[in-house]
């Protein structure tokens, strides 16, 4: 399908693509003969292009213009060809050109072209004239100065030439499109350069044009070698023949025969989808225009997540990369529809923890204890879901089995007391007065102590503790009686404990602290039994009134 870049290049006949502002997109540049203009218009993207802007309105009769790299600077300049004269346009950076430079004199010089011919690694100048006949060119010395021009060979009406590799020898052959005056026919050929510049015999590619008057070269079927495009102006055909790799071209394959009266043609991909596009100019309706390359058609590009799929013709697709699907064209041959896909995963990530009762664990602002499978779902930048999968693993605290001090009460000079006894084995008992496997009054001193046990379970590392109190009392004069008409026993006491004695009145007993925790009269009874099970285990003191006495014991509740 036809697309009108620009119809302002009176008598357009001659195009081409290059990147000349440096933004990585294909241009188009024009040289049109009766305005004697070398112009560009940029390309805007999605085969879009902007207005024209001039190089040069002083190209006389311009004929033709080329892009590369002319000086070594890395930024594409431009050639032109007049009717009299070549013509080096310098690139100053972002598409600004300078004033137009003499390259070379000649008469009817139909098109020009630039390759290293003779593999030095620059951009030499070749140009067809029809008014001599011949095929020419002008060697660069590197930096954009050029040596008079030197003549490949002559034929009759000569009017195109392009340079490139032809049959995969790494070195730049020549095609070339002629009128053959002796015969009043048209010929397309090839000359194979030996890679100095020195070319071998005529290779004929085709003679059915009518009015040749440009060739160019380059892969049109995406196989890997150049193949080889015409535009013929008496016949309006714009053509294409297919290369095998080793020079020898297939049967002419139209492209269009919309322009009128084309005298140029080029190629790149100007839609950035994967096959270079044709470009024409045409001499009597003024036209720049651009043929879509229908072999490779770019569709679309999808992202898809774990096993998503996305149809494609007749197939659903579910993997990375470039998918495609051949049609058939117009013209009979293949055309390939093609798709970007992007397939991530599903990140899921699964992990075990493991805490102990009483023990909490975070998962993303959650404070779990108890035992289970927990997730949560998050979106990647692709857009894909991401699962985060937590299993939860409560371990139980060890049982711990410990038995009382026997007995729990000792007198602070008792000697040393054994640890209870404890299952599970293996752990640690902590507490005032442990020194080793013993309980030690007199490192603990007088009152009551909690001696702890801890133990870690070597399985899950959960660690439990239980306690057992022992109390430690001074046993000082509680066998030495100041007033034998009095007697307290049993003394140490679980609880319950008799006041023997004569002429008593009443009875007090305070706890270790000064505090009174039972008072009452006795009435000069001979016992009494006084009960304080409801009392902390500790030291207490007992003060007896009698009739002639005051006396003051010292009690141990175990």
């Amino acid at each position: 399908m036809q697309k009108v870049i620009s119809t302002s290049a009176d008598g357009a006949k001659s195009v081409f693509a290059a990147d000349l502002d440096g933004d990585n997109d294909n241009d188009i540049i024009s040289a049109s003969f009766f305005d004697d203009k070398i112009a560009w218009h940029k390309n805007s993207g999605g085969g879009n292009f902007g207005t024209e802007q001039i190089v040069s309105s002083f190209a006389d009769g311009a004929n033709t213009v080329f892009a590369c790299d002319l000086d070594g600077d890395f930024d594409i300049d431009l050639i032109s060809a007049t009717t009299n004269y070549i013509l080096k346009h310098e690139n100053l950076g972002n598409g600004n050109f300078g004033i137009q430079q003499l390259i070379a004199s000649a008469t009817n010089i139909t098109l020009v072209h630039a390759a290293d011919l003779d593999g030095d690694l620059d951009n030499d100048v070749i140009y067809s004239n029809t008014y001599i006949s011949t095929i020419s060119w002008c060697e660069n010395d590197g930096i954009g100065n050029f040596s008079s021009p030197q003549t490949i060979f002559s034929n009759n009406g000569a009017n195109s030439v392009f340079a490139i590799d032809i049959d995969g020898d790494n070195d730049n052959d020549l095609v070339y499109g002629a009128y053959i005056a002796s015969t009043n026919s048209n010929i397309i050929a090839w000359f194979e350069n030996d890679g100095t510049g020195n070319f071998g015999s005529q290779q004929v590619i085709s003679t059915f044009v009518n009015d040749v008057k440009s060739v160019y070269s380059i892969d049109i079927d995406n196989d890997g070698d150049n193949d080889v495009l015409s535009a013929s102006m008496s016949d309006d055909k714009i053509a294409w023949y297919e290369n095998d790799g080793m020079g020898n071209f297939g049967i002419q394959q139209i492209i269009s025969t919309d322009p009128d009266g084309p005298r140029y043609v080029f190629a790149k991909d100007i839609d950035n989808d994967g096959d270079n596009d044709v470009l024409s100019a045409s001499y009597y309706d003024d036209k720049i225009a651009w043929h879509e390359n229908t072999l490779l058609n770019f569709i679309d590009s999808f992202t898809i997540c774990g096993t998503d799929s996305v149809q494609f013709g007749n197939n659903w697709v579910n993997s990375s990369g470039y998918h495609y699907d051949s049609l058939q064209n117009y013209l009979g041959g293949d055309s390939i529809n093609f798709i970007y896909v992007d397939a991530y995963p599903i990140f899921s990530e699964f992990f075990t923890v493991e805490i102990c009762e009483n023990e909490t664990y975070e998962f993303y602002g959650q404070l779990l204890d108890s035992a289970g499978t927990y997730s949560e779902n998050f979106q990647t930048i692709n857009g894909c879901d991401s699962i985060e999968e937590l299993i939860l693993i409560v371990n139980p605290l060890p049982t711990i089995l410990i038995e009382p001090f026997n007995p729990d009460s000792v007198s602070l000079n008792s000697g040393l007391v054994n640890l209870p006894n404890v299952l599970p084995a293996g752990g640690t008992f902590s507490g005032s007065g442990i020194s080793g496997n013993s309980f030690d009054p007199q490192i603990a001193g007088i009152g009551t102590f909690w001696i702890s046990y801890f133990y870690t379970d070597p399985n899950t590392n959960c660690t439990n503790s239980d306690s057992v109190q022992i109390t430690v009392f001074d046993d000082t004069g509680i066998k030495s009686l100041a007033n034998k008409q009095i007697e307290i026993f049993p003394n140490p006491s679980y609880g319950k404990f008799t006041i023997e004695g004569y002429n008593l009145h009443s009875v007090e007993i305070r706890n270790i602290t000064g505090k009174i925790v039972k008072q009452f009269s006795i009435d000069n009874k001979k016992s009494t039994i006084i009960n304080l099970k409801e009392q902390a285990k500790g030291i207490y003191f007992v003060k007896v009134v009698g009739s002639r006495f005051v006396e003051f014991r010292k009690l141990v509740l175990i």
